[in-house]
């Protein structure tokens, strides 16, 4: 079996039930430790008497796993890539320390391919944590979030607290779904359109993005009823004022909506093409790499 993640273990342990007697999770819903390693996640789980399923990919763990949690009836262990596990069909949270290198494919896949978390602790680096919240990136990523959940940063750690140390710095962050989405499920479609028209506009401030959009004297009225400068950037903007911003031109200039159908496919075909242009960059120096230590 080919291993695709790498992780740096918490050696912790009294950290770890300190944040997981803070998280205060109900008794009632099993929650997910992903990337199981040496269980020291589930080993306090289980012994705060919580439903615990644990993903393991790496087999030279599991013999050791099944050993120390025989005991426990309330614990699973499923030794497959959690990123390929197709059977989330039900409620569940989850306190997890998942590779740092493949945070970007675990977002998605709990948060938009199944959504079914309710309350999600995730270890991660620190500027994925930052992108999530769109804090100086990521602002189409952090709003989609923000609609779903309420998402903050609740604790950062030592690089001491794991072995092997990481690089980076990690932090954990607290992703809760929210009882109700912000636009609600048949509006989304149109805010996402919205979104990416305002991001595809490479302007440096909200005035010059929305100018060919909104007509001046109602922009001032929108900047005014936002209580926001109309020079701001997009990273000067409150993330929850884009909300604000959708619902009252939706209520007061309609039409200025329509200009924006389309968008979020256009934004999905120019982020796509520069994955592959990316790739492609990568791959052409993968093969160059790969001739020089030959020659």
């Amino acid at each position: 079996m080919k291993l695709s993640h790498s992780q740096n273990f918490l050696t912790n342990q009294d950290l770890v039930r300190k944040l997981i007697i803070k998280s205060n999770f109900p008794k009632d819903v099993p929650i997910l430790d992903i990337g199981v390693g040496k269980g020291i996640i589930s080993k306090v789980l289980l012994e705060l008497e919580y439903q615990v399923i644990g993903f393991e990919l790496d087999p030279k763990y599991i013999e050791t796993l099944n050993n120390q949690f025989k005991e426990y009836s309330n614990f699973k262990l499923i030794n497959q890539d959690f990123l390929e596990y197709n059977s989330l069909n039900f409620k569940y949270n989850i306190f997890a320390n998942i590779p740092f290198n493949q945070t970007s494919k675990f977002i998605h896949k709990i948060f938009f391919n199944n959504k079914n978390a309710e309350i999600s602790y995730l270890i991660m680096q620190q500027e994925a944590a930052e992108r999530i919240l769109g804090e100086k990136e990521g602002l189409f990523l952090a709003l989609q979030m923000a609609n779903f959940n309420e998402v903050k940063i609740c604790h950062r750690f030592l690089r001491t607290d794991f072995n092997p140390a990481p690089k980076v710095n990690p932090v954990l962050l607290k992703i809760e779904k929210r009882k109700e989405p912000i636009i609600p499920t048949k509006e989304y479609n149109q805010f996402l359109d919205f979104i990416s028209y305002i991001v595809l506009q490479q302007k440096p401030s909200i005035l010059r993005r929305l100018e060919h959009l909104i007509k001046y004297p109602q922009f001032k009225k929108l900047c005014s009823l936002l209580e926001i400068e109309m020079d701001y950037t997009l990273y000067q903007i409150p993330k929850l004022k884009f909300f604000e911003m959708y619902k009252i031109i939706k209520e007061q200039y309609p039409l200025v909506l329509h200009n924006t159908i389309g968008y979020y496919k256009k934004y999905n075909e120019i982020n796509n093409k520069n994955v592959k242009v990316y790739r492609t960059r990568n791959d052409i120096r993968g093969n160059y790499n790969s001739r020089s230590k030959q020659t």
